[in-house]
């Protein structure tokens, strides 16, 4: 634990004598969070606690912004619908205690380091009260607050910044803020319900802003751009084939692409973000499963495509091919990178080698290219899937606020980009004095949360 932090903001404490917000049931899972990890004697204890009426206080300002008076209400039920899924168990789905049942594959199977941690995985939060939940992964859990932080910073952007249609801010805002319950909710309990929740909030906000770069290009009756997960070969019950029989192929027998006008990603945006108060949580599954099979459930294609159409756009052929190459095969399956090259790729090039780009804009957008990227491929040095690098977690937290201002610096001191406490990752999740060190994972988090602003700066600049 770092004393001087604490020690410095004990002088700031102002007791609140009540709260300034309506996110009560969240504010009580963070006073449980604090409670793990440290005693209620303590002054660290006295000090966080006494700043989470602020910060909630700031993150409802943010959650209410943009004519979104329904979010904050949202944000609460889903913490509530998470409790009680804990609470009241679903026979198909069990969220298992793994002190009584240690020897259950939920218990003994994870693709997180935590979860084989004996001395740091499972706890009971909040025991005793309405909020009471068995942890899996106590610090990957955790950790995931700090996606409000991101979304208050989103805010913070969307503030300066001129939108003649709010729609597509709203949604990256509504679904950035929704992620932190959904990752928590698949690392708490490594049910099949908290895993599609958190993988379908990460595809949605890729998906936001790759609708509005297609839209943007021109390009939403190109079907084979605009609805390329219609593809024959992209399979979207999650399991990803490529199909060289054309008579095996699954949905038609022609090879053509179904349009997917129909699909809006702020229409999406905002199922998955209301349906902890437009439905029961026995209905979460069926609501999420049926979202999850209308867009682009492989965000890893997703997310591709957009580094792929901001490359070719930037950089000349010979260099953004090599630099796609690069990213292609550190972050796609040899599967997914082959229908990326096979049946996306010779769609787009020709496309965007009509597009032309003033030089200045162009200068502009590679240096944020480079700042960005930077950042978000160190976060993924954490991530413990994607990459596979083995160094600990000290060394992440302790060269991040460096990776963090030469990203700023590229990107452009503007709209208040960079904040000391978010470079040096102060107080940005319960325990991360504890947690930056003993989980890659929930590194993961505070640097993906807080500063991997690749997608954020990929909707600016288009």
């Amino acid at each position: 634990m770092f004393t001087f932090p604490v020690l410095f903001l004990s002088s700031c404490i102002i007791p609140v004598s009540s709260s300034s917000h309506s996110i009560t049931f969240l504010e009580g899972i963070l006073n449980d969070m604090y409670k793990h990890y440290y005693p209620e004697e303590s002054l660290a204890y006295n000090v966080y606690t006494h700043q989470i009426e602020e910060f909630l206080s700031d993150l409802e300002k943010c959650l209410l912004e943009l004519n979104d008076p329904e979010l904050p209400s949202a944000i609460n039920e889903q913490w509530k619908g998470m409790a009680h899924f804990y609470q009241f168990p679903d026979v198909d789905d069990p969220w298992i205690n793994c002190y009584e049942n240690p020897d259950h594959s939920r218990c003994t199977s994870s693709n997180f380091a935590e979860a084989f941690d004996e001395e740091n995985r499972y706890a009971i939060f909040g025991p005793n009260t309405d909020r009471e939940m068995f942890i899996m992964e106590p610090c990957n859990y955790v950790s995931n607050i700090a996606y409000y932080h991101g979304a208050i910073r989103l805010c913070d952007y969307f503030r300066a910044e001129e939108y003649d249609d709010e729609k597509i801010p709203r949604a990256l805002k509504r679904s950035y803020a929704t992620l932190s319950a959904g990752s928590s909710f698949m690392h708490a309990s490594h049910t099949d319900l908290g895993g599609l929740f958190d993988n379908l909030l990460i595809a949605v906000i890729v998906f936001i802003n790759y609708q509005d770069i297609i839209d943007a290009l021109g390009w939403k009756n190109v079907d084979e751009l605009a609805c390329f997960f219609n593809h024959p070969s992209f399979n979207l019950d999650q399991n990803f084939t490529i199909n060289t029989n054309e008579a095996t192929m699954p949905n038609n027998t022609n090879g053509s692409i179904t349009s997917c006008d129909n699909i809006n990603a702020i229409d999406v945006a905002e199922t998955t973000t209301f349906f902890s108060i437009n439905f029961n949580v026995s209905e979460w599954m069926s609501v999420l499963e049926q979202v999850s099979e209308s867009i682009p459930n492989k965000y890893e294609v997703t997310f591709t495509a957009c580094v792929y159409i901001f490359i070719q756009l930037v950089f000349p052929a010979p260099i953004g091919d090599g630099l796609y190459q690069l990213l292609a095969n550190a972050l796609l399956p040899p599967k997914l990178k082959k229908f990326v090259d096979e049946e996306y790729i010779p769609i787009a090039k020709p496309l965007l080698q009509s597009v032309e780009l003033p030089f200045l804009q162009r200068i502009r957008l590679i240096r944020m290219f480079f700042g960005s990227l930077l950042k978000i491929l160190y976060a993924f040095v954490w991530q413990e899937q994607t990459l596979e690098v083995d160094v600990s977690s000290w060394l992440g937290f302790l060269l991040a606020p460096v990776v963090n201002l030469a990203s700023t610096i590229l990107n452009g001191f503007d709209h208040g980009r960079f904040d000391w406490n978010i470079a040096f990752g102060r107080n940005l999740y319960p325990g991360f004095d504890t947690c930056n060190h003993i989980s890659k994972h929930a590194f993961w988090h505070q640097q993906s949360g807080v500063e991997g602003e690749f997608i954020l700066e990929t909707h600016l600049s288009y």
